[in-house]
């Protein structure tokens, strides 16, 4: 008997949408709760290569038949998928021998690029000669599609972009943005997107890129595009000589500013008058463009492991001339993004734009105070136009100044750059409309700030931090079911652990909210080596706690003006509190391992500090002291012991 709820929820490679997932991937599914409490007996997966094929045996690829077990989270799939390929699967439950589910509804699955290494031979850019090269680089390439098309896949990737803390390309297909990439590097590999563009295709056809590269970081683009018709032919697309390529500059234009020294990234002039207009756009005359040159790279080509970055758009919500010639423009909310500007101009003007965070007076404030200036100059040309940032920045308000008297009240759009989320899956309503903006302005800045990896901030640093992402995955994990960023953010802190000394002690706390979120023991066990080297071992001392004679990278807090006089010592309570919270973590790690011993060692030793520090780091009051030997209670000493489970 079927029931009419049906498993939702459904993640591959724990993503809402697995593009470039591994060819045996682990997946999840919620059990509808509505009959038997939702205890799942048993389970049954199916995998198509069509969206409508599960009940055709030629399109039908896999069938697990019914497997007797409870899991519904990180289950691996029983058998290799092939890689580069579109497929989709289903899975029903049973709840006892009677009464199971209806099918679920089918998702969508990319496999991964079957070459995970690097071709020369498909790897461009305009010159190999950087000296003569210029940052900005368009190309494009036009194809036919030469049958009826089952499905189109491509995939996009490039050099690391793990200095300049952006992406290298912007793509389009068809004049019509399918995304950006590539995701950042962690370590030596190169990423590459993934990306469907099966209804975006045509008989006549256009892939185009429109890149940025700051000077002398060896750049280059690869791209394959798999084309599967009806009848199982495939063909593919490739990145390579034949390509069309164009230096950008003239149109676009870098200068300084908009970056601060912790990344590159231009500050975008626009001319349109020099834009080579329809480029993204099958029957473009490229005749004057030059063919790409072939790239000597090597290494390890791997997808992102986060989902693409979407594209949307969103309205200001007032529009004000301040002054006979400014416009200024709210969007209400801060965003992360760019703007647009679609306008009819009768002449020929140089428009100033202004971004900011904060308003000083009426004006834009553009120089921001994490030192980035969000000021550009954008020529019109004459007649119907529309100029776009191709990079991202942090901002709400926008400023315009124009030389004429042009009426821009309907010409400007926020473009905004984010992970997908799903609206629909959080919600609180109280009585208090202060807590309830609160709450909203809490999920917004979890929204906001959906990129590539989990990261401080869109403006001054751009970069990830241990202790930001363990509060930023704890509120994502409330917010929306995902997953994927943070195990991200994860692997990335892995192999690029940051400077404060109790974050490095932190990625065993985000290890294990992962494990408790996904049941995924086979990431635990792959990492759980590295997480046992981070600890301070070495700097225990006779009293059983954390002694550093270097102070200077504990952190506490930030900035220091939030510290409430922390007195720092070489004994430093937060410190050892972070330590004997990772013990403890540890400890749970290891026995879900299954490593008994390593299990006991490390409870053990949370148990052993933990005394130790409610022995030495407590006053006569009881209240934590910031160090040993130390008089002076910040609230921080007490609410680190508190939240970390010290205090007895």
């Amino acid at each position: 008997m079927a029931l009419k709820e049906i498993p939702n929820g459904l993640l591959a490679d724990l993503s809402n949408d697995p593009l470039g997932i591994g060819t045996r991937p682990l997946l999840s599914w919620i059990v509808p709760n509505s009959i038997g409490n939702g205890l799942q007996s048993a389970y049954r997966i199916q995998v198509s290569y069509d969206i409508d094929g599960f009940d055709n045996s030629a399109l039908l690829y896999y069938d697990s038949s019914r497997v007797i077990s409870s899991d519904s989270a990180s289950v691996k799939l029983g058998t290799n998928l092939p890689p580069g390929t579109l497929m989709y699967w289903r899975v029903k439950v049973f709840y006892d021998g009677t009464l199971s589910s209806d099918w679920s509804l089918p998702q969508r699955i990319v496999t991964i690029h079957p070459d995970l290494s690097l071709s020369s031979s498909s790897c461009i850019w305009r010159t190999a000669d950087q000296s003569k090269d210029m940052p900005w680089v368009l190309f494009r390439k036009e194809f036919g599609v030469k049958k009826k098309l089952r499905n189109a896949i491509l995939y996009a990737g490039g050099r690391s972009t793990k200095e300049d803390r952006q992406f290298l390309f912007r793509c389009f297909v068809n004049g019509q943005q399918v995304g950006v990439g590539p995701s950042r590097s962690s370590a030596a590999e190169f990423r590459y997107q993934t990306f469907e563009v099966t209804k975006l295709l045509h008989d006549n056809n256009c892939l185009s890129f429109l890149a940025w590269s700051a000077p002398n970081t060896s750049p280059f683009i690869r791209v394959e595009l798999f084309l599967t018709y009806s009848d199982g032919t495939k063909e593919k697309i490739v990145s390579g000589a034949d390509w069309k390529v164009s230096n950008g500059n003239g149109w676009r234009t870098s200068t300084e500013g908009l970056g601060t020294h912790f990344y590159n990234a231009p500050s975008e002039t626009i001319d349109a008058r020099r834009e080579p207009i329809g480029w993204t756009l099958p029957g473009f005359s490229d005749a004057n463009w030059e063919n790409p040159s072939l790239i000597t790279a090597s290494g390890s080509w791997q997808p992102s492991t986060s989902e693409p970055i979407g594209y949307f758009t969103v309205k200001p919500v007032a529009a004000v001339k301040i002054l006979p010639k400014i416009w200024r423009f709210d969007l209400q909310k801060e965003i992360v993004g760019g703007i647009r500007i679609t306008v009819d101009s009768k002449v020929e003007e140089t428009l100033i734009v202004r971004l900011g965070e904060q308003l000083d007076g009426e004006r834009v404030k553009f120089k921001l105070i994490t030192k980035n200036v969000y000021q550009e100059n954008w020529t019109l040309r004459k007649g119907n136009q529309s100029l776009e940032h191709w990079g991202y920045r942090g901002f709400r308000w926008i400023e315009v100044e124009t030389q004429s008297d042009v009426d821009l009240s309907q010409c400007i759009l926020g473009t905004v750059l984010r992970l997908p989320f799903r609206e629909e899956e959080s919600y609180f309503k109280s009585n208090l409309p202060d807590l309830d903006r609160v709450w909203d302005y809490c999920r917004y800045s979890i929204n906001a700030l959906r990129m590539d990896l989990h990261q401080d901030t869109p403006t001054r640093e751009r970069g990830p931090y241990e202790g930001d992402s363990l509060v930023t995955q704890l509120c994502e994990q409330y917010l929306q079911r995902s997953f994927a960023l943070a195990r991200s953010s994860i692997r990335y802190l892995a192999d690029n652990p940051t400077w404060p000394t109790e974050y490095r002690l932190m990625l065993t706390l985000l290890v294990w909210r992962d494990y408790v979120a996904t049941g995924d023991l086979e990431f635990v066990g792959s990492i759980y080596p590295l997480l046992k080297q981070r600890n301070m071992d070495s700097y225990i001392n006779s009293l059983g706690l954390v002694e550093n004679q270097v102070t200077k990278n504990d952190l506490v807090d930030w900035p220091a003006s939030c510290r409430d006089g922390y007195v720092f010592t070489p004994v430093n309570t937060v410190i050892n509190a972070w330590q004997c919270a990772t013990y403890s973590t540890l400890s749970n790690l290891a026995q879900a391992l299954g490593y008994a011993e390593d299990a006991q060692k490390y409870s053990n030793a949370a148990i052993k500090m933990k005394n130790a520090i409610n022995k030495n780091l407590t006053a006569s009051n009881g209240i934590y002291v910031d160090g040993l030997k130390q008089s002076h209670q910040s609230q921080h000493a007490s609410a680190f012991t508190l939240a970390l489970g010290i205090a007895d």
